[in-house]
């Protein structure tokens, strides 16, 4: 449903657009695939050292890497990839980081409160 509603064709109803919308599944499937199991375009092990680099954002490594060699599968993973999370796990982080600095716990450094609420959850 995510792949209609982000690149799908609006013009085209009925019959059309449903075969549109599965062929966009199927080269979705295609390219994921090649994705997962580094073959194709991403088999460059060049892509994959960049890819575990930590300053390298995932939506601007599909943009460099994914894009320009798939039809379907970058497109959407560098919109996925690139949208901020709704407020509620915001919410809920600081939900827990209250939760363990209450009562005697209010003393919790920044450090151990961040690694309990990564943990934790």
């Amino acid at each position: 449903k995510l792949i209609s509603k982000i690149l799908g064709d609006y013009s085209l109803t009925g019959e059309a657009g449903k075969q549109h919308t599965v062929g966009l599944i199927h080269e979705f499937h295609s390219e994921y695939r090649k994705f997962k199991n580094k073959q194709g375009d991403f088999q460059s092990k060049n892509i994959w050292i960049m890819a575990s680099d930590p300053r390298v954002l995932a939506h601007e490594w599909h943009e460099s890497y994914s894009v320009p060699y798939t039809n379907v599968f970058g497109k959407l993973a560098c919109r996925v990839t690139s949208k901020i999370l709704g407020i509620g796990s915001a919410e809920r982080d600081w939900k827990i980081v209250k939760r363990i600095k209450k009562g005697h716990r209010s003393n919790t450094g920044t450090e151990k409160v961040k690694k309990q609420t990564t943990i934790a959850g």
